[in-house]
């Protein structure tokens, strides 16, 4: 983990098991969630990766809550509920077409 804290990123991309507004990302294993940590706060930009069969649930342990991130990236099958949660916490967030074409 000392490693870790010493490395500066301009942009750290992260996807973790799930994704849930009360909750947070959230990973199986304990040990992923100080590494989780370590690299978002030497990032100066966090973006979340989460397809939306991520999104809604919860694993075991939580590494950030969705504020942490400064954009989240999922697909166009993400729930519009999900949506405007999303806009209300002020999260900038991007919908890619998986049908193709351009982000919507």
């Amino acid at each position: 983990m000392f490693m870790v804290k010493n490395i500066r990123t301009d942009k750290a991309f992260l996807s973790h098991t799930a994704l849930s507004l009360d909750f947070g990302a959230s990973i199986h294993d304990p040990a992923g969630v100080e590494f989780g940590k370590a690299v978002m706060n030497n990032s100066r930009m966090n973006i979340g990766l989460y397809p939306s069969k991520k999104i809604g649930k919860n694993s075991i342990h939580s590494v950030c809550q969705v504020k942490d991130y400064d954009l989240l990236i999922t697909d166009n099958h993400v729930s519009e509920d999900f949506l405007l949660q999303i806009r209300e916490l002020e999260v900038s967030i991007e919908i890619v077409n998986l049908e193709g074409g351009n982000p919507i």
